[in-house]
């Protein structure tokens, strides 16, 4: 009675209040005062701890990768109380925490225990096991409270009803003594191969359950006590294998034993039922006495009648296991059907594939959602609270990793997990492999008896997910089942297939995830690899070989591919070798229009996906690299992970003969690239390059809009229509987002503490082997920990050459001294940019005694530095830059024109007054075969186009800027046929009118057979010689990049279409055509319509300025539509200064789902302006 009530209300409000509350359907308050529970009240008092290896045969599990040449049984080791750790043979005491080992020959456990540590309890608590709840009886810790008085009862109750009342007491007693029953209580997944078990009345992890309506559409979710409070007539109880059903209903039988649970107070009987142990032609009764949990009876149909049935709605029954058993008990059967009339509570527990039975029955419909990631870290918390660290790495992982988020969707999941960390206490045991394997592992346990027939299951339906990948197809019709000889009952009683037919006209088959579906995927491709028969490896063979571009290996099969390497030792060789051979293959660069539905179910992929895709539109040859990287990352990874890396070394080193290797600092770098190389020290020496880059925050130069800004400041801004408002972005926006994306990187990188960890150090610390070259690169940075200049020592130590790159870091070759003093004879290049080097940097510098190539990019000149180039014997390379404010070649020594191995001299925005002395050193260089020259200001440069004419072996010239003048052109002209090796040829920003001379440029043209890269200049020279010069492209037949940029009009656009339908242009990659403002809207159409064989084109640019922007007719914009799908290759398109409108932009979608590049496609038309357009 509640004292508090009783002092604000009197007894007859009390009684009234009673008779009429009606909280529940069907029952009222007098309900819940005649129950016949006892109460069961724990009086312990804070957070629950569990050790699960408590019990003998979890700790007997644990020794499952126990050594073979261990000196103690594992036997013995477990009765005495010690688990299995993992390392070596150190096992811990599950009690004291104290570990042990170096055992010897025939030790006694027991004394070990006792004598390291001496703790008499625990040797009683393995002695004299404290009684459990298993006995039946309540500990002493349990106060009896006895909610029932038979006084209270009424008093002249007939013989009969006496009768029917002391028989409901004894089944209540039977009920409750029977749940309160640890075999009841104890869920174990594994039957009796594995002694894991939860002991729900300690544990228990909560689900996400949803109501769904007549439609199979969920309504709302559910928590545990709002369930309890609707359990009223028929609820069906959905859930797939695995996903909690079972604990569920067990819980709800325990609560109510336990007397606790107010809610359920007021069910006079709950019956658990499961119909695994009932036989179709057993009664009520009989099923209800037969079931394993220690209801003895006897119980006959007469009580059922007459002490149940009354009751209706105050008896719930809890059918479990529905889909478990071919044959449902007709007894069974007639109550679901006829609950209606007998109108009590009824919760049947089915597996998807059943709910269609049930609908026409149930007024409600429970659906077992995901299990919440909150409950599988209880559950694991508490399981493992002696090991805590192992959950925080699944914590981890999980973050990191989300894809790990969704693979434990059920409790069956989670369990097998825990069963699996148990028998593999070290390894690889936090992973989504180990999840999957943990899952396999436990049908193998939990069905010992069939373990040929589930092993047959597996391959079969390995087969199904195989088949699936490639479609790729996630859900499956039962002829698709059939097709892979897959046997449809037998793949969803083992809980291989989730079989789906709520409001479907025909039954959907899945697997629980569809990481799952790639796993069995997986197990199945290396069954087939590995395989004997010839047939069989062929086929395997097949599906390797569609896996052939970065794109599917890196995203849509690179799950598979990591899960066949995963099960054969076999497969891992043939996999690696294959994939490697991918690096040859041109092909595999390309980024196909691919099925992304994968991407759906992998959390993981998409922004991979993302950087390869625009990798790719900015510039295809950087992915590469990436491409080597990721493969030697994936290689040594599956090697070390299967142990086959003593066999797939060999491929290994094969693959990195003559490759750059990145050496990721302030990222995480692959662990087993690394270890592979310290195991492997010869393997140092075979990659052309190892790469390191090290970026910090300090010094870097802002990003200034105002700079753009101004470069418009002398345009007018363009008058548009509203509907062509999207074509500009103003810069403000796109400052504001670079401004954000450069605040986000600077804080990343504060959060660096070493530049060079020590993690990345370990291969080349007292290593045997050399490196070939090491590239280091700088930016932003100028000072350096004393550990992390250790570091750098180490690198250049075990390095036969040195390149250098500086970028915006002041001071910083000071900063290193010691390492470049030490190792100076090893730098072969140094590249320095935006340094303002000191005397002493400089001085530092030219004691790098055998470099062979120099960059400097500096505004002030290096005086001490230039004036002693001749002193660097083994140059080859010069480049200078952004020296404006001197005449560097007044600096440089006459000794220079004596350093006979100059190849490559790059000049970039000189100040040149005169050419004669640049024009002496060049002549004298008869080995040049690089020559750039980037200059704004005259100056006569005939010395200087001798000097080039006599370098015949010359392969780039690059003459840009606004030096030459028309009679120039006719010597340069003139010398081109000397140029036989050339492949790159820019004029970048000249003008020539003469038209004379522009025509002799045009035919002499035709000669360059070897011509790759041809920048053409402008002029009204070039312009009426533009079709001329178009025409000499069918000689050029090797010709990749074409630009030609404000001289075309009509008849000359149209010029290149026809050249490239007669068969030029056909290795052209690129063909930039921007600001061509005298072609019209007609021409361009014209072009569009005639361009039908570029097969090679990656990029297009068809830019023109805003203030001559064209509006896009509906002809035009249809006929570049239809071009664009004849250019298989293109990739970039930038079309800024035209018009587009949604529906324009809207045709060009339709085409890109269907065009061959349509991942990476890209469409650049919006103009950046420091001010918006005028709107009309």
């Amino acid at each position: 009675r509640c004292e508090f009530l009783q002092s604000k209300k009197s007894s007859e409000e009390i009684k009234k209040y009673i008779e009429t509350y009606s909280g529940f359907v069907g029952v009222v308050g007098r309900h819940f005062t005649c129950s016949l529970i006892k109460e069961n009240l724990s009086t312990a008092t804070g957070d629950l701890v569990l050790n699960i290896f408590e019990d003998e045969g979890v700790r007997l599990d644990s020794f499952k990768t126990w050594p073979a040449e261990a000196r103690v049984e594992a036997t013995a080791l477990a009765k005495a109380g010690f688990f299995y750790t993992g390392e070596g043979d150190k096992v811990q005491c599950f009690n004291c925490a104290g570990c042990l080992h170096k055992w010897e020959e025939g030790e006694d456990p027991r004394e070990g225990h006792a004598k390291w540590f001496p703790d008499p309890p625990a040797i009683s608590r393995l002695s004299h096991p404290a009684p459990s709840a298993c006995s039946g009886t309540f500990p002493a810790s349990l106060q009896t409270v006895s909610r029932l008085s038979l006084g209270t009862l009424r008093q002249d109750m007939t013989l009969v009803e006496s009768q029917r009342l002391q028989e409901a007491k004894n089944l209540t007693e039977q009920l409750t003594k029977a749940y309160n029953n640890r075999s009841f209580s104890k869920l174990s997944s594994f039957g009796n191969s594995n002694h894991l078990a939860i002991d729900l009345k300690l544990l228990y992890g909560d689900l996400s359950v949803v109501s769904k309506d007549i439609n199979d559409q969920p309504i709302q979710q559910l928590f545990f006590h709002e369930i309890l409070a609707n359990l009223n007539s028929t609820i069906v109880l959905e859930g797939e294998a695995g996903s909690g059903k079972t604990a569920f209903l067990r819980k709800i039988a325990l609560l109510w034993a336990s007397g606790c649970c107010p809610i359920l107070s007021r069910f006079k009987f709950v019956f658990y039922l499961s119909l695994i142990h009932a036989r179709s032609d057993q009664s009520m009764a009989d099923i209800i006495c037969n079931q394993p949990v220690g209801f003895v009876g006897p119980l006959t149909e007469t009580t059922l009648r007459d002490v149940i049935q009354p009751l209706k709605n105050q008896v719930l029954f809890l059918l479990d296991d529905y889909s478990e058993t071919n044959s449902v008990p007709q007894a069974v059967q007639e109550l679901i059907q006829r609950n209606h009339l007998y109108q009590h509570c009824l919760v049947v527990a089915v597996r998807t594939n059943r709910t269609r039975e049930f609908r026409k029955y149930a007024t409600t419909t429970l659906s077992i959602a995901e299990f919440p990631l909150s409950s599988t870290l209880y559950v694991l918390k508490k399981l493992f609270s002696y090991n805590i660290d192992l959950v925080e790495q699944l914590v981890f992982q999980v973050e990191s990793k989300k894809s790990m988020q969704t693979i434990l969707k059920t409790p069956l999941f989670m369990v097998s997990l825990a069963a699996y960390w148990v028998q593999h206490p070290k390894g690889n045991i936090i992973s989504d492999k180990a999840i999957f394997k943990a899952y396999l592992l436990y049908h193998l346990l939990k069905y010992s008896e069939e373990r040929e027939h589930v092993l047959a299951m597996f391959s079969s339906c390995g087969e199904l997910a195989l088949t699936g990948l490639f479609k790729p197809s996630f859900d499956f019709t039962e002829y698709d089942l059939s097709e892979a000889g897959v046997d449809r009952d037998e793949a969803v009683r083992l809980g291989l297939l989730s079989k789906f037919t709520a409001q479907r006209l025909h039954p959907v088959y899945k697997f629980f995830h569809p990481l799952f579906q790639e796993f069995l995927a997986g197990r199945r491709l290396s069954e087939l690899l590995v395989s004997d028969e010839k047939e069989k490896l062929e086929r395997g063979l097949q599906y390797l070989q569609q896996i052939n571009t970065f794109r599917k290996v890196a995203g849509r099969y690179n799950f598979l591919l990591a899960y066949t390497c995963s099960f054969s030792s076999k497969a891992v060789p043939q996999i690696i070798s294959y994939l490697f051979k991918l690096i040859d293959c041109k092909e595999s660069l390309e980024s196909q229009s691919e099925d992304d539905e994968h991407l759906q179910h992998h959390s993981d992929l998409p922004i991979r996906m993302l950087f390869i895709d625009q990798l790719s539109s900015i510039n295809p040859k950087l992915l590469l690299p990436v491409f080597m990287q990721y493969l030697l990352g994936f290689a040594t990874s599956v090697a070390y992970e299967s142990n086959t890396i003593s066999v797939c070394a060999p491929i290994i080193l094969q693959f990195l003969r003559g490759k750059d290797i990145h050496l990721h600092s302030f990222l995480s770098p692959r662990k087993s690239e690394l270890h592979f190389f310290q195991d492997y020290p010869e393997s140092l020496s075979l990659p052309s390059s190892f790469q390191i880059a090290v970026q910090g925050s300090e010094h870097k130069q802002e990003f200034n809009i105002s700079a753009i800004g101004s470069c418009y400041s002398s345009l007018e801004m363009p008058t548009i229509d509203r509907d062509y408002a999207p074509a500009f972005t103003l810069c403000n926006d796109m400052a504001q987002k670079v401004k954000k994306e450069e605040k986000d990187i600077d804080t990343f990188l504060s959060l660096i503490r070493r530049h060079l960890p020590d993690s990345i150090m370990r291969p080349f610390v007292l290593t045997t082997g050399k490196m070939q070259l090491l590239k280091c690169t700088f930016s932003n940075i100028s000072s350096f920990q004393e550990a992390d200049l250790r570091n750098l020592m180490t690198l250049f130590s075990v390095s036969d050459y040195i390149e250098l790159q500086l970028n915006n870091s002041p001071g910083f070759i000071e900063v290193i001294r010691p390492a470049i003093e030490q190792y100076k004879e090893h730098f072969k290049k140094c590249s320095l940019h935006h340094l303002n080097l000191s005397k002493t940097e400089q001085e530092l510098l030219l004691s790098m005694s055998f470099l062979e190539c120099l960059e400097v990019e500096e505004k002030e000149m290096p005086e001490l530095l230039f004036s002693n180039l001749d002193k660097f014997i083994c140059l080859e390379e010069l480049s200078v830059s952004q020296c404006e404010n001197c005449n560097v070649f007044d600096t440089i020594p006459d000794g220079f024109k004596n350093l006979c191995n100059m190849k490559k001299l790059l000049m970039s925005r000189m100040k040149l007054e005169n050419s004669s002395r640049l024009a002496e050193f060049v002549k004298s260089f008869q080995d040049l075969s690089v020559f750039h020259l980037n200059c704004s200001s005259y100056f006569n440069p005939e010395s200087l186009l001798a000097a080039i004419s006599s370098c015949k072996k010359l392969t780039e010239i690059k003459l840009t800027g606004s030096f030459l003048r028309d009679p120039y052109l006719l010597s340069l002209a003139a010398a081109l046929p000397n140029f036989v090796s050339l492949k790159v040829l820019d004029l970048n920003s000249q003008s020539f009118d003469d038209k004379e001379a522009c025509e002799m440029f045009a035919y002499n043209l035709g000669v360059l057979l070897n011509l790759e890269e041809l920048i053409l200049p402008s002029g009204k020279g070039i312009k009426s010689a533009a079709k001329l010069v178009i025409q000499q492209c069918l000689h050029l037949t090797h010709l990749r990049c074409f630009s030609f940029i404000t001289c075309l009009g009509d008849d000359s656009l149209l010029e290149i279409a026809k050249v490239a339908n007669c068969g030029g242009f056909q290795q052209l990659e690129n063909l930039l055509l921007s600001a061509n403002h005298d072609v019209t809207e007609p021409g361009w159409r014209n072009f569009f319509r005639t361009l039908d064989n570029m097969p090679a084109l990656k990029e297009l640019d068809i830019s023109r300025i805003f203030t001559h922007q064209i509006k896009a007719s509906a002809p035009t914009v249809t006929a570049f539509v239809q071009c664009v799908s004849r250019l298989p290759g293109l990739v970039t398109i930038s079309m800024l200064g035209w018009l587009l409108d949604a529906e324009d932009l809207k045709m060009f979608d339709i085409m890109k789902k269907e065009h061959p590049q349509a991942r990476s496609l890209k469409l650049s038309w919006q103009w950046v302006l420091p001010l918006s357009p005028i709107l009309q």
